[in-house]
């Protein structure tokens, strides 16, 4: 009985366990305040491929390829996985910006899209946020430098 009880525990202790691995990390969380955290956080920590995994790319690519519809899964595939790719080129040059002190401010919400200023020293960054799926994914992140007197 107690050899039973320790197998049934043990493979309850590892289904817990892959079933935590499954799927693949993201900064896509359920607010765009938590997604824009954990964009920063991801950054801070140099994990690019977690970051660039929250993007749209479906929207972009859909726009970009007319035909998407009937394009195979496996060409859409190759086609996110090419757009994932080259953004984490263009993370990576942000990530200066994150070594110091990031804040993220106060969400502008407009039905599923969001605007989220970061703040790092003289520069505020906005993140466009699209909500799929019942995340917010990251759209864009464009710079923008203050100018005298706060100005932008």
């Amino acid at each position: 009985m107690k050899a039973a009880l320790a197998v049934a525990l043990t493979c309850a202790l590892v289904l817990v366990t892959l079933a935590g691995c499954g799927g693949a990390k993201s900064i896509a969380k359920g607010s765009p305040e938590g997604t824009a955290e954990a964009f920063v956080e991801a950054m801070k920590a140099g994990d690019y491929d977690v970051v660039a995994a929250g993007y749209d790319y479906e929207t972009y690519a859909r726009r970009e390829n007319p035909d998407w519809d009937s394009l195979a899964p496996k060409a859409r595939s190759l086609i996110i996985e090419k757009l994932a790719g080259d953004q984490v080129a263009k993370i990576s040059a942000l990530s200066g910006l994150m070594s110091g002190d990031v804040s993220v401010g106060d969400p502008t919400t407009e039905g599923d899209r969001a605007i989220v200023p970061l703040t790092a020293g003289s520069i505020t960054l906005h993140m466009r946020l699209v909500q799929v799926d019942g995340v917010w994914k990251v759209a864009s992140v464009s710079e923008q430098a203050r100018t005298r007197g706060g100005q932008r």
